[in-house]
């Protein structure tokens, strides 16, 4: 949408047509995300709101991702990817460790639910998934 609040009335508009659930687009600044959402709830959208994380673990997926997306790119994001961009290993870790990250913060601030963008990578999604395991299973 070209807008917030365009953003906004197109969730109402779902959430009026019969939506039972909203999914966001893949992000990595958790900050916009809260925004977005307090905009949202105070526009009168009640439904649960799942966040889509992607864990960048290759550097393939950097400017790709992010044009489809158009998601901003926090600080900390920005100087991941220039500290380890060629060097593969060391990416795909401080990648995972990054959307570690975000999930710990998006599941203790309460979010309805999280999305991983996991590209099919179920190694990516296992570790992901055992950063933020205490969390879920305790």
């Amino acid at each position: 949408a070209p807008s917030l609040a365009a953003d906004v009335a197109n969730l109402r508009y779902k959430q009026e047509a019969g939506a039972s659930h909203l999914l966001t687009q893949l992000f990595f600044d958790n900050g916009k995300f809260y925004r977005f959402l307090n905009l949202a709830r105070r526009a009168g959208v009640t439904l649960p709101v799942s966040a889509g994380v992607m864990p960048i673990v290759r550097r393939s997926q950097i400017e790709r991702t992010v044009a489809l997306s158009s998601a901003s790119l926090p600080s900390a994001f920005t100087r991941m990817i220039a500290r380890w961009q060629d060097d593969p290993e060391s990416l795909r870790k401080a990648g995972i460790e990054y959307a570690v990250n975000q999930l710990r913060d998006l599941i203790e601030g309460g979010a309805d639910g999280i999305h991983l963008y996991a590209m099919n990578d179920a190694a990516v999604a296992a570790a992901v998934y055992d950063g933020v395991r205490d969390l879920l299973e305790g």
